[in-house]
């Protein structure tokens, strides 16, 4: 029994020496600088504009009309690549401040305006409103009652006033 414990303590000795060992060894190594960016290539805008408030902007037709456009699902092929590493963009949830929430309130979100299979869909709750974008459309929510405050609209709608191709292409 003695020398059971003897040999456990002499293994868990050896196992922090070269612990010890390897950390001095990698503390003696130079460390490597990341590359230094020389004559960097800056591109200056093509239009700069400020549009009108969002409150203000009149609704667009949809874009879609009667035609049902369906846009392929299509997967990657073989198995999804899995980490044991930790997600290093991942937000730290102690930065992040809270959002009320009204709870059991259900409203329908923006309807299927262009027609496009399988809907695009996405929403940012803030403390008082809730947005809802699906494809090119987006709509703004009440958060407390569920109401729509604007829309809905094109997304291209708030180019609208600019010149060049952001404030050509509908979509």
């Amino acid at each position: 029994m003695k020398r059971d414990h003897a040999i456990g303590t002499l293994v868990a000795m050896s196992a922090t020496a070269a612990s010890l060992l390897c950390l001095i060894l990698l503390a003696t190594l130079p460390a490597v600088a990341q590359e230094v960016q020389s004559n960097p290539q800056v591109i200056d805008e093509d239009y700069h504009d400020t549009s009108i408030p969002v409150r203000e902007m009149t609704p667009m037709e949809p874009l879609g009309g009667s035609q049902h456009l369906v846009i392929p699902l299509r997967r990657k092929p073989g198995l999804p690549v899995v980490s044991e590493e930790p997600d290093s963009v991942t937000q730290d949830l102690q930065e992040i401040q809270p959002v009320r929430t009204t709870n059991k309130l259900n409203f329908d979100g923006v309807f299927d305006r262009d027609r496009v299979a399988p809907p695009d869909t996405n929403a940012s709750v803030g403390n008082t409103q809730v947005v809802e974008t699906v494809n090119t459309s987006y709509q703004v929510f009440n958060k407390s009652t569920g109401a729509s405050v604007f829309g809905p609209v094109e997304i291209s709608r708030v180019f609208s006033g600019v010149s060049g191709a952001c404030g050509r292409i509908l979509h």
